[in-house]
């Protein structure tokens, strides 16, 4: 191919300079030097590396209900509820502390983030037992989550959702290891 381009580029270089020469050299190379491939991407399981980006935020559903840890309100095991505040009940508020990951693989699913309850080693987390669908819960984390690997063995996967911004203010969350959930 060189060869071929070499000997085309005496016959270019016999034409007279501006736009003609230079769309010539131009198909010169596409035609000549430039090889198509074709390329076919790897299944790799994909790694989740935690950035330095965390916020701060509170989550509420569609109907304004706000997350609150029910032990707050009740003597019950700890667990999160979506309930109603009034004004006065504000500080039953749960505080989270969103922090971001990048993928090794491309995302276009959004964002991949853990919700972590702020001040705490408790996040929210995407279960599955059995047949039974997907639920959210709380799982207690003892060290760092500076990389989550998909599959992982700890389930680690499964504190991790996609992040879509659907507004100014808002977002929706769908779990990464169970698409279409939450």
């Amino acid at each position: 191919n060189i060869i071929i381009a070499v000997e085309r580029l005496k016959h270019i270089k016999e034409m007279s300079s501006g736009k003609f020469y230079e769309d010539a050299l131009f198909s010169l190379f596409l035609e000549n030097v430039i090889e198509e491939r074709r390329v076919k991407p790897l299944n790799v399981t994909p790694i989740y590396c935690k950035t330095s980006r965390t916020v701060q935020c509170t989550v509420c559903d569609k109907y304004k209900k706000t997350l609150v840890q029910s032990n707050k309100l009740t003597n019950e095991d700890l667990h999160l509820k979506a309930v109603t505040l009034s004004a006065g009940t504000i500080q039953y508020k749960v505080r989270f502390s969103m922090s971001t990951y990048i993928s090794s693989a491309p995302e276009k699913n959004g964002q991949p983030v853990c919700l972590g309850i702020s001040n705490s080693n408790l996040y929210i987390a995407c279960s599955q037992s059995g047949d039974s669908s997907p639920v959210l819960l709380l799982k207690e984390v003892n060290g760092p989550l500076n990389t989550i690997k998909a599959d992982d063995p700890n389930e680690y996967d499964s504190l991790l959702f996609f992040r879509k911004e659907t507004g100014t203010a808002y977002s929706t969350f769908e779990s990464v290891k169970y698409p279409g959930w939450f």
